[in-house]
């Protein structure tokens, strides 16, 4: 760690901290930041910035509540969550294995996606408990928990804070001689997480929601609660704060795609914050990704609504109706489908699960995608097609 580019933070210091690799002790020092700010004073291209993020987020959310059925737009959007913040940490599963993996309980799925699925889970449980309550210590606390349900490696503190000093270095398993940034001693975390509960549940008026989600998130990932899982935990919370805020009643919003694609400047921008103190910088940044991904959410919801509508309306065309109908409407949420799990959401018998399938595989709405003659998944291509296709620009 470069102790001297952070020796005259204005909005933290250094303090002592020890760690033991192996049976050395190694004294060290760590970065311990400031409460977070009640007022802030930005430029004014950051106040642009934060006005163009929440104008953005607006209309994504307000187009979501249009669709006729939103609900269903949310599971791709946290696939695709997924899939980029588990990338974020050197996790690597594709679209296609996290969706079979969180809608189907089959047993030869990865490590990798296995953990991958376990964010959808997280972020479900987190969605869940925030329509009850405030974005509480409870709520960090039960998704992590369920983010490392099963998860490589010791996770014997899974849904607690961390007691244990902790690094970012340059690999898994570096030293903390060769670490790029110290987060404060373990011994300080409950503490500093207290204030951040209460900073991010108090009426503040004067910040915008988009700003408060920037400093809130600088925040989390420099205190580094947890052992494990921080930038993913962090990550949900973004969007969980704008929930509870009421800036997001559909959460379609997936911040950690733009971030992937700028990892080392998100990285950059958050040290430089702790280095300097400005804050304009990264809420620009911050902001910059929220209008990005807002825009390219509701292109995405509208080329998947558009397609639904499409193959709705042939099957009409067709005359089928049923639970062949009900399962062509619902395909923009749940691109895979087999006869037992169609069997159990729409209450029919395996039978007519079955031969509701069999006809959309007649009329090329759905394929079989294992080439098994047991435990076969059929997927909508042309869906997953959709989800799969990048919106760079909008």
């Amino acid at each position: 760690m470069d102790f001297a580019r952070f020796e005259n933070s204005p909005v933290g210091r250094l303090v002592p901290t020890e760690v033991y690799e192996g049976q050395r002790r190694i004294a060290y020092r760590a970065f311990l930041p400031n409460p977070l700010q009640r007022q802030v004073t930005l430029s004014s291209a950051a106040w642009t910035a934060a006005v163009r993020a929440a104008t953005a987020l607006a209309r994504l959310d307000g187009a979501a509540r249009r669709f006729p059925n939103p609900h269903l737009l949310v599971r791709p959007a946290l696939v695709e969550e997924a899939v980029s913040t588990s990338a974020l940490e050197g996790t690597h599963a594709s679209m296609n294995d996290v969706f079979q993996a969180a809608l189907f309980d089959l047993p030869d799925h990865s490590a990798s996606t296995i953990e991958v699925r376990n964010y959808v889970r997280a972020a479900e449980r987190g969605w869940a408990m925030v329509r009850e309550m405030p974005l509480a210590l409870r709520v960090l606390r039960e998704t992590h928990r369920e983010l490392m349900q099963g998860a490589r490696g010791d996770h014997a503190e899974a849904g607690r804070f961390r007691r244990r000093q902790n690094w970012i270095g340059p690999r898994p398993g570096s030293s903390i001689g060769d670490s790029f940034f110290v987060p404060p001693p373990g011994d300080e975390v409950e503490r500093l997480m207290d204030d951040w509960e209460r900073w991010v549940n108090e009426e503040q008026a004067e910040l915008p929601p988009v700003v408060r989600a920037a400093l809130a998130h600088y925040q989390f990932e420099t205190i580094h609660p947890f052992i494990d899982g921080n930038g993913r935990v962090g990550r949900l919370a973004v969007v969980l704060g704008l929930i509870v805020q009421g800036e997001l009643e559909t959460p379609l919003l997936n911040i950690s795609p733009f971030l992937e694609e700028n990892c080392k400047e998100y990285v950059e921008h958050l040290r430089s914050l702790s280095a300097t103190g400005n804050f304009d910088p990264w809420i620009e940044f911050f902001c910059s990704g929220i209008e990005t991904q807002s825009r390219r959410a509701l292109a995405k919801a509208e080329r998947l609504e558009k397609a639904r509508e499409d193959i709705v309306a042939s099957l009409h065309q067709q005359h089928v109706r049923g639970v062949a109908l009900r399962i062509a409407q619902d395909l923009i949420g749940l691109p895979y489908v087999t006869p037992t799990s169609a069997s159990q959401l729409y209450e029919v018998s395996w039978e007519a699960a079955n031969n509701a399938i069999g006809r959309l595989v007649e009329l090329g709405v759905l394929e079989e995608v294992t080439g098994r003659s047991y435990g076969r998944v059929f997927a909508s291509e042309r869906i997953l097609a959709l989800l799969q296709e990048p919106v760079v620009s909008v």
